[in-house]
């Protein structure tokens, strides 16, 4: 990896990559050196020569632990100190990369407090932004962690469905269903599977499920009865550390036809994911391709056919190792925030584009993973609406 990154400063003629790190906060940092928590300030500073470790005195035990003796360690006391070694150091260099973004547009690449950006500035004319080698160093995931993906995407598809089908026996036997009963029946699968999530499915209907988030509790729900369309967008990882989530969202419909205006929602939104692969295939082997142009894809389409009013968030997040759902890799989003990370190998992210209407709120999810420049879907399309 450290052949990778003198590559990319020499290719994008950028000095050194300062990495900073408070308590193992840095993501690049941990993934570099290890997870030591510091307590106090840290700097990894990689350079075209050299891996230069800046830390407090107290810390250097710990650290030394984690690393080569390629790595060169100078030690501090006090502020001055640190800020003497920090001047030193940056002495040689014009252009450093940080974790940073600019105008703080991609929140996952920005790890840098301000009074520490302006600290290195004093000592170098330009900082960029580390995003794209930090996305390389931190997001792709392969091997067992892409089996770990691909079978939670299975049992999560199966879960969905088992959901669904509990919804239409509740509505046979009882004329109705709950919103929170059911999304305790899939919390419970994924117990039964081994799986865990770092927050509850959504299961909502009708004007529910125009609020993204939504989420049933014990005092707030709702029946699901004839008529009502229904969305469930569940997102669940096999435990452990290596293992990687799966999170969909499909949208089913109680009753034997469904309305015009919902079947027209949904062709629509299904459009819009299909260009967006359409676009991927295509666009990636010939060149790069940033997350805020898949974006734009989706949504360019959604609003030339009307809905561009009730477009509320970005069409899909980062999926990677870790225990959120929303990983630290390129998010497909335009709107929200400005992502101009490069869509690499061996990353995946979600595609959700959504439209949220005062009646309904309706939306599909499916799961990316980029192999060999190509676009790979896990998790099952929805061709139809389910009917309960």
């Amino acid at each position: 990896m450290f052949d990778t990154i003198k590559d990319y400063l020499i290719k994008n003629n950028i000095d050194a990559w300062v990495i900073y790190d408070f308590a193992s906060t840095n993501p690049a940092f941990t993934k570099l050196v290890g997870n030591a928590f510091s307590t106090r300030k840290c700097f990894l500073v990689l350079d075209r020569q050299s891996k230069i470790l800046i830390c407090h005195i107290i810390d250097k035990p710990a650290l030394q632990k984690l690393v080569d003796k390629s790595f060169i360690f100078k030690t501090f006391r006090t502020w001055k100190e640190m800020d003497y070694i920090l001047q030193d150091t940056m002495s040689t260099y014009k252009c450093v990369m940080m974790e940073i973004s600019d105008n703080g547009l991609m929140p996952r690449s920005s790890y840098v407090d301000y009074g520490t950006v302006c600290s290195i500035k004093r000592f170098v004319n330009e900082i960029v932004s580390s995003a794209d080698m930090f996305q390389k160093l931190t997001a792709p995931f392969s091997g067992k962690s892409l089996d770990s993906h691909i079978k939670a995407a299975k049992i999560v598809n199966e879960i969905k469905n088992e959901a669904f089908k509990k919804i239409s026996t509740d509505i046979k036997l009882h004329g109705y269903s709950d919103e929170y009963e059911i999304q305790q029946y899939i919390l419970k699968k994924f117990t039964e599977n081994d799986m865990v999530t770092d927050s509850s499915p959504i299961v909502a209907i009708g004007k529910n499920a125009s609020s993204p988030h939504y989420e049933p509790s014990t005092n707030v729900h709702s029946r699901i009865t004839k008529g009502d369309l229904v969305l469930i967008d569940l997102w669940a990882k096999f435990n452990g550390t290596d293992n990687v989530f799966a999170d969909i969202t499909w949208m089913g419909f109680v009753g034997n036809v469904i309305p015009k205006q919902i079947q027209h929602v949904f062709n629509v939104v299904k459009k819009a994911i299909d260009l967006a692969l359409e676009f991927l295939e295509e666009e990636l082997p010939k060149r790069r391709v940033c997350g805020y142009e898949v974006d734009d894809i989706c949504n360019n389409y959604i609003t030339s056919q009307g809905f561009g009013d009730f477009i509320v968030h970005r069409t899909g997040h980062s999926i990677s190792l870790g225990e959120s759902d929303h990983g630290i890799g390129v998010n497909i989003d335009n709107f929200e925030t400005h992502d101009t990370r490069e869509i690499i190998n061996n990353i995946a992210f979600s595609l959700e584009p959504a439209i949220y209407m005062p009646e309904f709120g309706l939306r599909e999810e499916i799961n990316v993973y980029i192999d060999n420049k190509h676009p790979i879907v896990y998790t099952p399309r929805q061709k139809k609406i389910v009917l309960l």
